[in-house]
């Protein structure tokens, strides 16, 4: 799905008495679809308001020009894909749409067959041609690479402090932190009780393990570890995580409310989502650049000296077609477990508060 090509769209909802909002969902559709069928079948259905396709275009890579528009527009995000926007900041976004389309789909065209197959199990060298590109190439990579880490670094630290500014309530802090409880309940079918009960039934998981997809990561060569790099921001988050960890949240602790706002707690919250949007301009030229390399690794599991990129093919359990099969098996309390109990902290990643 992220390497496909589709359809990029902004749109916005209409009231019959108001007009149009200034509300507008930013998102995408796989070529198999349209936009006005995206609209139609989903985002319509319950809708009051009339949905409107205000901006639509084909995109080799709507999935990398969408991430880039939510986390580069980050601060007028008013919820997942909805943003509240000016006119001006409409064509704002239009532009930036287009322009970075432009450079990745391309990009992505070339290498788009070589993600989807596995590599061959040789590393190749560089030819004389492509010597002194690459390593620049390379070497701006690593230096991406670290810029990464750094913000990593920073934003980690924020989100402990933030966690741990949330005292254990449900409600976590007004507009700045989402608490997430989850498990216990009532047992449900566990595909992994199941295989491990016996070989006869791990043997008929196994046939069910049919869902084909090529896994791999592109590594950058020569590169030094987080913590060697910076030492200090380092230690700084481990302080910040042993800090909550040593109060957590847990479900025999949480207790319902909501933490209220301070200045203390919103400024730290803007340099969180500004170090987010930071992130997004520093993996643009990364992805960039990784498909430019990516296009000369072709068929092979990387280039001595500068990266890796092994790719394989993986088979994952097809629930669905089990389910439909063998529903007897499901629903055998045998095969029943219950899901671990936890509670998850997270900072949003957009303000919806003045």
């Amino acid at each position: 799905m992220k390497l496909d090509e589709g359809h990029l769209y902004i749109l916005n909802d209409v009231d019959d008495i108001t007009g149009p909002s200034d509300y507008y969902k930013i998102g995408m559709v796989s070529k198999e679809r349209t936009v006005k069928d995206r609209i139609e079948r989903d985002h319509q259905v319950g809708n009051p308001r009339l949905v409107v396709d205000i901006h639509s275009f084909h995109s080799e890579a709507p999935f990398f020009v969408e991430r880039h528009l939510h986390k580069h527009f980050a601060q007028y995000r008013v919820r997942r894909e909805w943003f509240r926007l000016t006119d001006a900041q409409l064509e704002e976004v239009k532009k930036e749409a287009a322009r970075y389309d432009n450079i990745i789909g391309p990009m992505l065209g070339d290498v788009r067959e070589f993600a989807k197959s596995p590599s061959n199990g040789n590393m190749t060298k560089l030819e004389a041609k492509d010597k002194t590109r690459i390593e620049l190439l390379h070497s701006e990579l690593k230096e991406l690479r670290y810029q990464i880490y750094e913000i990593d670094f920073k934003t980690n630290t924020i989100k402990e402090f933030l966690k741990f500014e949330t005292a254990k309530h449900k409600g976590g802090i007004d507009g700045i932190t989402k608490v997430t409880v989850r498990g216990g309940g009532s047992p449900s079918f566990s595909a992994t009780v199941f295989r491990d009960s016996s070989p006869a039934n791990k043997a008929i998981y196994d046939s069910f393990c049919t869902k084909k997809s090529i896994t791999g990561a592109f590594k950058t060569e020569d590169l030094d570890t987080k913590a060697k790099k910076f030492p200090q921001l380092h230690l700084a988050e481990k302080a910040a995580k042993e800090k909550y960890a040593a109060d957590k949240a847990t479900h025999d602790n949480i207790v319902d409310g909501v933490i209220p706002r301070t200045k203390t707690l919103e400024d730290k919250h803007k340099e969180y989502i500004e170090l987010v949007m930071k992130k997004e301009d520093v993996n643009v030229e990364i992805i960039l650049r990784e498909l430019e390399i990516k296009k000369l690794c072709g068929d092979n599991d990387g280039i001595e000296g500068i990266c890796t990129w092994k790719r394989k093919e993986s088979l994952a359990f097809d629930a669905t077609a089990f389910k439909n099969q063998h529903p007897e098996i499901v629903e055998d309390p045998q095969y029943h477990s219950v899901s671990q109990k936890t509670v998850a902290i997270g900072v949003n990643s957009s303000r919806d508060y003045v």
